[in-house]
Formats: C-alpha cells, sequence, structure tokens
C-alpha cells in the first residue's frame, strides 16, 4: 500500500504530468478567452448607441418652358432658370453635397445654346459684352449636366432654331412720268434667323415692251446712289425691257429701282409702267419649346440607434467560438498524449486530484 502511494506520489510529480498539466491550462486559458471574445461580439452586435448619419435625399422636378424667336432685331430670346435649390425645393440647413443634375431637351429637336452663369456674367452676357461662363455648350437638342447647386443661371437661348419658310415681297407697277428719271420700291425683308442668308427671285416687265434699267440695293447703298457716290448693288442691268433676277442677301430691307435708259435732256421722256414680282426664301426663327428633367440631391444629417457594429460584432462572436472549439481540442489532443506514454499508469483522472 505504501509502495502504490509512493508510486502514484512520484508518477504524479513526472514530467508527463507536468506536460498534461500545462496542456490543461492552456485548454482552459483558450476556453475563458473565447466566452469573453463571445460576450464581446455580443455586445457589439446588440447594444445600440446613437450615431450621426448622412441620409441621401433626391426630389426630381419636370418643367416645361416655351422660348419664343427673336421677334424684333434688339431682342436676345432666351430663358434663365436658378440653379440655386432653395427657389423650388426646400433643403435642411446644413445639409451637404448638393447637386443638381438632369437633362435640358428640346421636345421636337430644335437647336439650342446652352449657358451656366452668375448673375452678374449673366447681365454682362445679355448686354452683349464680355462675360465668363461655367459652363457653355452650342447647337444642341439635349444636353445632360451635372452641377454643384449654387446661386447660378442656367439659360437656354433660342437664337439658332429655325424652318425654311417663302414669302411675296413685292407685286407692283413702278410708274415713271415724262420728267422723271427713276423710280423705286421699298420692301423691309420678314425677321431671319440670325447669320442666315435669304434668296430673293423675281422678275420686272415694261408692260408695253420698252427699255429701262434696273437695280436691287439696300438702304446703306440706296444713300450712296442717291449721293452720287459709288455703291454696291446685289443686282443691276441695262437696257432691257424685261429681267429676271435672284439674288442672295442677309440684309433687313431692299431697294428695287427703276431708271429710265435715256432721256434727251430738256424733253420729257415716254411714260414707263414697270411690273415688279419678288419673293423671298429663307429661314425663320420658331419658338422652341424646353423641358427641364431635373433632380436635386443632398445628404441631410440625421441620429439613428444602432449597433455599434454588427459586422465587427459577429466576427468576434465567431472568433469566440473558434477558440472554445480550439480549448476542447488541445484538451483531447493531451489526454491522448497522456494515455499513449501512460498505458499502465494512474488513469488520466488522477492527476487532477488535489
Amino acid at each position: 500500500m505504501e509502495a502504490r502511494a509512493r508510486a502514484a506520489a512520484g508518477h504524479i510529480c513526472s514530467p508527463n504530468a507536468r506536460s498534461w498539466a500545462a496542456g490543461l491550462r492552456a485548454s482552459r486559458t483558450l476556453a475563458i478567452a473565447g466566452l469573453l471574445i463571445v460576450a464581446l461580439g455580443a455586445a457589439l452586435s446588440a447594444v445600440p448607441v446613437t450615431r450621426e448619419v448622412w441620409v441621401p435625399r433626391s426630389e426630381r422636378l419636370l418643367k416645361e418652358v416655351t422660348v419664343p424667336p427673336r421677334v424684333v432685331w434688339l431682342w436676345y430670346p432666351q430663358h434663365h432658370w436658378s440653379l440655386e435649390p432653395a427657389s423650388y425645393v426646400h433643403v435642411p440647413e446644413g445639409s451637404r453635397s448638393l447637386r443638381v443634375s438632369g437633362t435640358v431637351r428640346e421636345l421636337r429637336g430644335r437647336p439650342f445654346d446652352l449657358h451656366v452663369l452668375d448673375r452678374p456674367n449673366y447681365e454682362l452676357w445679355k448686354a452683349g459684352a464680355a462675360y465668363t461662363a461655367y459652363l457653355e455648350v452650342a447647337n444642341v437638342s439635349t444636353y445632360s449636366l451635372s452641377l454643384p447647386a449654387a446661386d447660378l443661371l442656367l439659360v437656354v437661348s433660342n437664337v439658332r432654331a429655325g424652318e425654311r419658310a417663302a414669302d411675296s415681297l413685292v407685286d407692283e407697277v413702278v410708274r415713271l412720268v415724262g420728267w422723271a428719271d427713276y423710280g423705286y420700291t421699298f420692301t423691309n425683308l420678314p425677321v431671319m434667323l440670325e447669320d442666315s442668308v435669304a434668296v430673293v427671285s423675281g422678275s420686272a416687265r415694261e408692260l408695253r415692251g420698252r427699255s429701262f434699267d434696273l437695280m436691287v440695293v439696300d438702304t446703306a447703298n440706296y444713300d450712296l446712289w442717291k449721293s452720287g457716290l459709288p455703291c454696291r448693288a446685289f443686282y443691276e442691268a441695262r437696257g432691257e425691257s424685261s429681267y429676271s433676277f435672284s439674288i442672295a442677301s442677309t440684309t433687313r430691307d431692299l431697294y428695287f429701282i427703276v431708271l429710265r435708259t435715256w432721256r434727251e435732256p430738256g424733253t420729257l421722256g415716254e411714260e414707263l409702267e414697270v411690273l415688279l414680282s419678288a419673293s423671298i426664301s429663307y429661314t425663320k426663327p420658331v419658338e422652341i419649346s424646353v423641358l427641364y428633367d431635373v433632380s436635386v440631391s443632398w445628404e441631410e444629417r440625421s441620429y439613428v440607434r444602432a449597433p455599434v457594429s454588427p459586422v465587427l460584432g459577429m466576427g468576434l462572436v465567431a472568433l469566440g467560438a473558434v477558440l472554445a472549439i480550439a480549448s476542447i481540442a488541445v484538451e483531447r489532443a493531451f489526454e491522448k498524449r497522456w494515455a499513449a506514454r501512460n498505458p499502465e499508469g494512474p488513469s488520466v483522472d488522477e492527476p487532477r486530484r488535489p
């Protein structure tokens, strides 16, 4: 009996027993660490805290505008619209990342010019002075934009939309009595699209077959001709009883001048009756219908109660579970090692006794 006790005591104090005890402590340490990490992960996943968040907001605005064509020479046809969101939507104070994005489109595919200007440069642009644009595109029928929402003006200018048209200009008889050397008829051309060219076609015929001269000039050259100065005519012909003409013009008015070919000084000439007929083919300015399909977007400050970090918490729970499983594996490994080295010694439970 005494020998058995000494053997057991010696077995317990052997290196194998000390190794098994160290493994047992390591296993328990892993288990405790795993449980603590699982508890921490559960807290991060479940315990709510108040946090500041930025919530995306947006508001869509559709607006259709008709921009008329130029109807008088000094008027600049345009429509302007503020890009300052406060002018048409409510954006809470303290919001951030304000932007205006969307499309400006002419509903019939007609062209327009687009300008984005601040207010001082808008006034310069209207006055025809030098200006600086934030954005400028010309001759488009649709345009997509994305701009910071600020005190800027979105300006649509209708100076390019037009369609071909034909009108009658002159259809009358110009009479020259015996003492007159010339007669004329004056006509204003219809309003044309800026920088376009009109074609004026027509004929002039003396009703009794008498010869005459014909000139077609604008106002500036008519004044030169009246003053006896050299002038430039769109059309000039002499000595015939009838004429056909076709001229290109960018002016706003024309004089058709019928001149007597020759008259003996101090005598009366024959009366002339010249039938003038003329028509014009030109590009007529037309209105445009513009659709603004624009969204205002911003980020609005808000506060929510939410877990500190659900993803991190779930990760910690998983890590703690792994450590707990590892502690069991470590204990089992040391039990097998003890049994292999001590097949006839005390059971694996004996070293656990006090």
